[in-house]
């Protein structure tokens, strides 16, 4: 067996017990597992709880399902909803169950880091020393609100936190009749018979492999039914997302939200050019420089009328700086661009604790400019070019193109005299997003241009587009006419990806636009759109729900463990260092 898939079977044997355990995803900070698409069947479930239960009303609003659409099943959750409360009992194996579950998620990521990166790697990276019991260990990590002495008390923490979620939500699948499917049931077969096959394949049987690294009562029985209550639990949350974002949030309530809440929702679209000030040899800024960055940014603020001259400006700037990247930022348009930022992201951008506010204000308009200081760097001139709104939308999009490409090597050429054709003079929308005083190549530019006005010239259709593109285009998709479809936003250079995504871009609409790449004549096939303003406020305000519903109802039960000894998990958590310690000494 060679090295890397011996230290793959090795990971694998060890955090078997925690295949569709929540290990992961509280390590990281999240509180819920991946909704699982499941439909209903009555499915018992192993743990001792007592309940008293008391009925919930939601005021929701129903949507009306279509003549071919059957009604989800589980909407009388929206107005007759049973959280219950009273106790839960965990037993002994349970807990050490979960706590060493845990452990191994911590022990296998740290592990790894030692293994691809050397000794001490681990404990660079997560904070985390898998050669010592987690007692011995100081917890730097903060969830909740909560600190703690040691890995010890987080991983106590943790085990309780979860198995106060995971008994409560089975509870109250029990009290609201929600049940898993056969195909659930395949699922969990199935991932028993993958862990049964991974400590087979390290020498041990199933049980033989719970008792060394669980506990001496974890049994076949009971590891099955915590993997079952798991997909409960993740039923529950599938059940109740799929009430909330179909059922319950309408455009009335998400419009509602987002007027309360414009600030958590919105979001602007600025210019920004940073006037860094300099520095002395240990990496401080010299007060007098930031005097002078001040002064250098309100002439600049001063003198930016729209944004063009703002981009125009900035790029100029940048070339009297000496920057060697001058024409690539000449270029690459979203060098000063702030595009569509949250009222939190912009708060970061600046030392000034009134920037953001003065962004968000529902009174600012496209080229209002405020200066705001950054500490240790300078100061920022921002620019407004679009006024706080609502989420955008992402989209795919399909575009044709013919590339005119700059050449590889050798001077550009910048004494042609660039002449702009007059979009007015023809009939299809045509949009040119060039500055003739800033493109990097006017004799090449020009050569673009009468590319387009052969096209515009001709039957100004799709296909006489292709055939363009095949003709003239040096791009590699040329033989296709040039087609990109199906683009995800963020997969091209933001000049042809802007001029794509445009708001009123229409079918058939041309331009060119310059990239570091060279000029891409554009021909605009079509978009679709993917998420929408009300899906990004309702993703926001489901989670935040669901949080909610989860704290309260685990809050309404009380959790009752049965004893314990310390020292039976310090010998279980040995039993785990020695097993990697082993594997190691395997390897020598």
């Amino acid at each position: 067996m060679s090295k890397n898939k011996k230290i793959i079977t090795a990971v694998v044997a060890v955090v078997a017990a925690v295949l569709l355990f929540v290990a992961g995803y509280l390590l990281s900070g999240k509180l819920f597992p991946v909704k699982t698409d499941t439909d209903a069947q009555e499915q018992t479930t192993a743990g001792e709880v007592t309940t008293t239960t008391q009925d919930n009303t939601d005021s929701a609003q129903e949507d009306e399902a279509t003549e071919d659409e059957e009604p989800f099943e589980y909407l009388y959750i929206l107005t007759d909803e049973k959280l219950g409360s009273g106790e839960i009992k965990v037993s002994k194996a349970e807990y050490e169950y979960y706590c060493t579950s845990l452990y191994s998620a911590l022990v296998s990521n740290a592990f790894q880091y030692d293994y691809y990166y050397g000794l001490g790697a681990g404990v660079k990276y997560t904070g985390f020393d898998w050669t010592k019991l987690p007692g011995e260990q100081k917890c730097e990590i903060e969830q909740d609100g909560k600190t703690f002495e040691t890995y010890d008390d987080y991983i106590k923490y943790l085990a309780e936190l979860q198995l106060s979620i995971t008994k409560s939500c089975v509870e109250y699948a029990r009290l609201n009749s929600i049940t898993l499917t056969e195909e659930d049931q395949k699922e969990i077969d199935a991932s028993v018979q993958e862990i049964r096959e991974s400590c087979e394949a390290e020498g041990y049987d199933l049980v033989t492999y719970f008792k060394k690294f669980c506990g001496e009562g974890m049994t076949e029985e009971l590891f099955i039914n915590i993997i079952t209550e798991r997909y409960i639990e993740n039923k529950v949350d599938y059940v109740k997302e799929e009430l909330l974002y179909s059922h319950y949030y309408t455009s009335e309530l998400i419009e509602e939200e987002y007027n309360a809440n414009e600030k958590l929702y919105g979001q602007v679209t600025l210019r920004n050019y940073i006037v860094v000030a300099a520095k002395d040899d240990s990496g401080a800024v010299y007060e007098a420089s930031m005097n002078a960055a001040k002064k250098e940014a309100d002439v600049f603020a001063d003198l930016v009328t729209d944004e063009k001259s703002f981009i125009v400006r900035a790029s100029e700037k940048v070339r009297k700086n000496n920057n060697e990247k001058y024409a690539e930022i000449l270029i690459e348009d979203s060098y000063t661009l702030l595009k569509n930022i949250s009222y939190e992201e912009l708060g970061t951008q600046t030392s000034d604790e009134d920037f953001a506010d003065w962004a968000f204000d529902t009174s600012r308009k496209a080229g209002d400019v405020y200066v705001a200081k950054i500490d240790g760097t300078g100061y920022g001139v921002y620019m407004i070019t679009e006024p706080v709104h609502k989420p955008a939308s992402t989209y795919t999009y399909d575009v044709r193109h013919v590339l005119v490409q700059f050449p590889e090597e050798g001077e550009k050429d910048t004494s042609t005299k660039v002449t702009l054709l007059d979009p007015a003079d023809y009939d299809v929308t045509v949009d040119i997003n060039i500055y003739p005083e800033s493109t990097a190549d006017h004799a090449l530019y020009m050569k673009a241009q009468g590319l387009l006005e052969e096209y515009l010239a001709g039957e100004c259709t799709e296909e006489s587009f292709a055939e363009l593109a095949k003709q003239h285009s040096a791009d590699g998709n040329a033989s296709t006419g040039g087609i990109y479809e199906g683009v995800y936003e963020g997969d091209m250079v933001s000049a042809f990806e802007n001029w794509a995504l445009e708001k009123d871009r229409k079918k058939g609409d041309v331009g060119i636009v310059e990239s570091v790449y060279g000029y891409h004549i554009m021909y605009f096939v079509g978009r679709e759109e993917l998420t929408d303003w009300e899906d990004a406020v309702k993703d926001t305000m489901v989670i935040a729900y669901i949080n909610d519903f989860i704290s309260e109802l685990s809050g309404s039960y009380t959790l009752s463990v049965e004893a314990v000894e310390d020292s039976e998990l310090q010998e279980l958590y040995k039993g785990t260092i020695k097993y990697y310690e082993d594997f190691i000494a395997g390897l020598q």
